[in-house]
């Protein structure tokens, strides 16, 4: 329906009908035509419970916060392996010449450039690893709230001892 339009008596009485029936908004909508703004103008307070959708949301975000643990603890043993490799035996060969000649050679470690390249992606696989960690971070807040709520409770005892001490 196009902005500004009014909706007549008989709309508003639909839709305030469907809404007392538990339709949905969106298949209110669909059935009359309006807008889901007028839809949810003119049908009844609290008439789409958005909880299922709020516990859903959540769930959601858990479960994304699950997965980005993993890939961080994923992400950390990958920079793990990797460093190591820096001081591995490493096989470095070559194509080529007129003859298209294959030649090999085993190194006791990494070459200068092949550990600068390993170091770069260590620190790439580090540095995603700590952004995914610092995102589902609460940054210590859980840990002082029970530190405060432990020193609430010892200064609610302290003073309920004091009072006590006082009246006798």
């Amino acid at each position: 329906m196009p902005h500004g339009v009014r909706l007549s008596d008989e709309q508003i009485a639909e839709i305030r009908r469907f809404a007392g029936a538990g339709m949905s908004r969106n298949e209110i909508v669909r059935r009359l035509g309006v807008s889901p703004g007028s839809v949810s103008k003119y049908a009844p307070a609290g008439s789409f419970d958005r909880s299922e959708t709020a516990a859903a949301t959540k769930a959601h975000h858990t479960d994304m916060a699950a997965r980005r643990a993993v890939l961080a603890q994923n992400l950390l043993r990958d920079a793990e392996k990797l460093r190591a490799m820096l001081w591995q035996p490493a096989l470095v060969y070559n194509f080529g010449g007129k003859d298209n000649t294959y030649e090999e050679h085993l190194l006791e470690e990494q070459p200068v450039d092949a550990k600068r390249a390993i170091m770069a992606t260590v620190a790439t696989a580090m540095t995603t690893h700590l952004r995914l960690v610092d995102h589902d971070s609460d940054g210590g807040l859980e840990e002082a709230r029970s530190v405060l709520d432990g020193f609430m409770d010892a200064v609610a005892r302290r003073a309920h001892e004091l009072g006590a001490a006082g009246d006798a």
